[in-house]
């Protein structure tokens, strides 16, 4: 990201959104109301589940993108073990330009530590997954 960080108003909440090659903020869209959910606050602001990258096996790092019709079109969720980040898409191409440069992180962050965690019991999660990954199941 460019430029200094989103400036907090007393009015609205400032977010990055990519847009056009260039980080930019705006107003945020999602509804700043404590008692929400972040999930109920997405739903309030129109968006639904569009890709998740990393939530089958407990990672240190995964992504979920929801999308909706108004611009920015498409809301990012980086969560890592202990905090999460929000940012947003305007468009497709944009959202598209974000996953290419995000999902590599998130599949190798995901693919060391169930190397790190492996033992003799999880030995047998990791050797499916690997065949899995070749086009091969443990049983072909």
């Amino acid at each position: 990201m460019t430029g200094s960080e989103p400036q907090i108003s007393e009015d609205s909440r400032q977010s990055w959104c990519y847009s056009a090659g260039e980080w930019i903020t705006f107003p945020d869209p999602l509804p700043a109301v404590e008692s929400r959910s972040f999930h109920d606050m997405v739903k309030a602001a129109g968006f639904e589940t569009w890709m998740m990258a990393g939530e089958v096996y407990k990672v240190p790092l995964t992504l979920a993108v929801y999308t909706r019709a108004p611009e920015p079109c498409f809301l990012f969720d980086l969560k890592g073990s202990v905090t999460s980040q929000q940012f947003y898409a305007r468009s497709l191409p944009d959202a598209l330009v974000l996953l290419n440069q995000l999902v590599p992180t998130v599949q190798a962050a995901a693919v060391t530590d169930q190397i790190a965690q492996a033992d003799s019991e999880s030995g047998a999660v990791l050797t499916d997954l690997l065949g899995i990954l070749r086009g091969r199941g443990r049983g072909a």
